[in-house]
C-alpha cells in the first residue's frame, strides 16, 4: 500500500503539521484553479480580439495579480470593440 503525504505526516509528526499541510494543499489547489480560470479567459479574449494567443507556460509563470491585470486589460479592449 503506497504511503501518502498525509499518512507520512500523521505517522511522523504532531497533528498540527498535518493540519498545516492540508491547509497549504487546499490553498495551492484554490490558487491553481483561479490561475487556470484566468488563463482560459485570457486566451479566449485573445482569440476573440484576433491577437496572438499567449503561450500557456508563460501564463502559468505569472502570479494571480499579473494574470488579473492582463485579463482586465483585454476585457477593456473587448468592451471598446463592443461599443
Amino acid at each position: 500500500m503506497p504511503c501518502t503525504h498525509e499518512m507520512f505526516l500523521k505517522d511522523h509528526f504532531p497533528p498540527v503539521f498535518l493540519c498545516q499541510f492540508m491547509l497549504g494543499k487546499e490553498k495551492g489547489f484554490q490558487e491553481g484553479k483561479k490561475k487556470g480560470e484566468f488563463i482560459g479567459k485570457i486566451q479566449l479574449l485573445q482569440q476573440i480580439l484576433k491577437q496572438t494567443e499567449s503561450i500557456k507556460t508563460e501564463l502559468l509563470a505569472k502570479n494571480i495579480s499579473e494574470l488579473q491585470s492582463l485579463y482586465d486589460s483585454l476585457e477593456k479592449e473587448w468592451l471598446k470593440v463592443q461599443n
